[in-house]
């Protein structure tokens, strides 16, 4: 393993170091957050976990009695890197009436929700199978998740997309009462970080982590498996959808630092900038529209959707994935400069919502690296054109796929 990611863990020790505080008034609300991360196990089945996060969310306790989203308990529910993740999350507007009361109460509502369970009443279980039902009948005709979803199965198998995400559907409608009662004790088991953005008050500090008790080991993900070449240009129908879609899928360098963790952001704002990317003018010439970029730290790769209203033909494809790859050949220093300083004015900037915020924390620490704004800039003024031009060198296709939908009859 690289020293620095050596490094990186033998520092996640402090008891303290998986619970974080931020004085955020700005948000002009406290925002509280634990993140379960789960270890797979024989004997709970991720059927039973994510029905169990469902079933939470019905919880008197997680709903507060209240139709507005203040006050409520939100449960996210995900998989990846050979983990279950269960975000839990509570937002508290500032109420001046309100406000010592409301604080210390935060982390026992949302840990009393956990371990209170569920109503045990078969309508609620029902209920939970019918909204699932709906989410992934929705899903099915969902031309990004079917993407996301081709793009893991032949790609990128242990990565967090792509996956109905609360389980198959047929073994969903058959998990038990006893099933969901060893998912939640196995649920509160777990390891957890948590986050605390708002008014840093000690007493409402320390009464979320007192009752939240974050783990004090929490080491970063190492993926199972290396990304490795499949096949390319792969092509898939499928007549609930309209429109033609592509996605392509690149590995990059090893994510060892904070540094190369920047470099993937300066490549693909560089690339697809919805401003002024490099590839803005081609994808336009070529009818195309880019839907969406995403990049996995651990596993050091990276996807680009694209869509368009016409078929997609072999040449583009062909075109696409030579720019990408001899893209180390242009002159970027100019567009460098500028993306770093956009880069630089967005760390101070700060994010638009707490759960943006946290959300990131989170990010750097499963990758084991410091998120922190001080950090990424100093790294950042250090990547010069040599380096970047180094990294790029290194990026490597994985493979295409398209999707072609049924076009839209005029």
């Amino acid at each position: 393993m690289n020293k620095i990611r050596i490094e990186n863990i033998k520092a996640n020790r402090n008891t303290d170091e998986n619970f974080f505080v931020f004085d955020e008034d700005r948000y002009n609300s406290t925002y509280l957050s634990a993140l379960f991360v789960i270890n797979k196990d024989n004997r709970i089945s991720k059927e039973a976990l994510g029905l169990t996060s469902v079933l939470l969310s019905f919880s008197s306790f997680a709903n507060g009695g209240s139709s507005s989203s203040f006050h409520k308990i939100n449960f996210d529910f995900d998989e990846g890197y050979n983990k279950y993740l269960l975000q839990c999350s509570i937002l508290e507007p500032l109420d001046k009436k309100a406000f010592t009361d409301a604080r210390l109460k935060m982390g026992r509502k949302l840990m009393r929700t956990l371990t209170a369970g569920w109503s045990k009443r078969d309508r609620d279980l029902n209920r939970a199978i019918e909204e699932i039902t709906y989410q992934y009948a929705m899903l099915d005709v969902d031309p990004i998740f079917q993407l996301d979803r081709m793009m893991q199965l032949n790609y990128f198998p242990d990565l967090p997309l792509g996956r109905y995400p609360y389980g198959n559907l047929e073994k969903i409608k058959k998990v038990n009462h006893m099933d969901i009662e060893l998912a939640i004790q196995h649920l509160i088991e777990s390891s957890r970080m948590a986050a605390y953005v708002g008014n840093i008050n000690y007493r409402f500090v320390l009464a979320a982590r007192n009752t939240i008790k974050p783990s004090s080991k929490i080491f970063p993900f190492e993926p199972k498996m290396q990304v490795l070449p499949r096949g390319t240009n792969l092509e898939v129908k499928n007549d609930k959808i309209s429109g033609n879609y592509i996605g392509f899928a690149f590995n990059l360098s090893k994510v060892h630092s904070e540094k190369v963790k920047l470099c993937h952001d300066i490549l693909l704002s560089m690339l697809f900038n919805k401003y002024n990317g490099v590839m803005l003018d081609y994808l336009l010439d070529n009818d195309m529209t880019i839907i969406d970029t995403k990049i996995f730290l651990p596993s050091s790769c990276f996807s680009v959707y694209l869509s368009s209203s016409k078929p997609i033909d072999s040449k583009f494809i062909e075109e696409f994935e030579n720019r990408i790859s001899q893209f180390y050949k242009a002159d970027i220093e100019i567009n460098l400069y500028n993306i770093k300083r956009s880069i630089e004015s967005n760390l101070y900037k700060g994010f638009d919502t707490p759960q943006e915020l946290v959300n990131n924390i989170y990010e750097g620490r499963l990758s084991g690296f410091d998120y922190s704004a001080d950090v990424l800039n100093s790294k950042l003024e250090s990547i010069d054109v040599e380096d970047f031009v180094a990294y790029l060198k290194k990026i490597n296709l994985v493979g295409s796929i398209k999707l072609e939908g049924q076009l839209d009859e005029k």
